[in-house]
């Protein structure tokens, strides 16, 4: 199951090397920058039986996945591209693997999080190059 302390809505604060991690990805400057400023707000939360559900919201962008821990399930990422996604708990971490079904070769996505200090912390991977986010309670 997912801890307690994951499951309310947390709002974007401060983030280490995402531009750079962006970049990795081919995303174009003047988007980079976009996506630097625009807000970002996530809620986890358990809902029915033993299915969770996982909010982004990112400026005009907003993706939610409703999902079972450890069995796989297609949705669209926010690059709206078809991706192959797998939600499992890791010790004290959510961890959250992208495969773009377009393209199987490319490393998987993985998003990993933790609460450090009462902040979600998110950090990513892609290759080689990482970053993390973090985000507070949103009140």
């Amino acid at each position: 199951a997912i801890p307690e302390e994951f499951l309310t809505t947390w709002s974007y604060d401060k983030q280490e090397g995402f531009d750079d991690y962006l970049a990795s990805k081919g995303v174009p400057w003047v988007i980079r920058k976009l996506i630097l400023i625009s807000g970002h707000v996530i809620k986890f939360e358990k809902t029915e039986g033993n299915k969770w559900s996982a909010d982004h919201n990112m400026g005009k962008r907003s993706s939610k996945y409703e999902f079972f821990l450890g069995e796989e399930f297609q949705a669209k990422g926010f690059d709206q591209a078809e991706h192959k996604i797998l939600i499992v708990m890791d010790g004290d971490a959510l961890v959250e693997s992208h495969q773009r079904l377009d393209k199987p070769d490319d490393p998987a996505e993985i998003y990993t999080y933790t609460i450090e200090n009462g902040r979600l912390v998110q950090a990513m991977r892609s290759g080689n190059v990482s970053c993390k986010r973090y985000f507070k309670k949103k009140n």
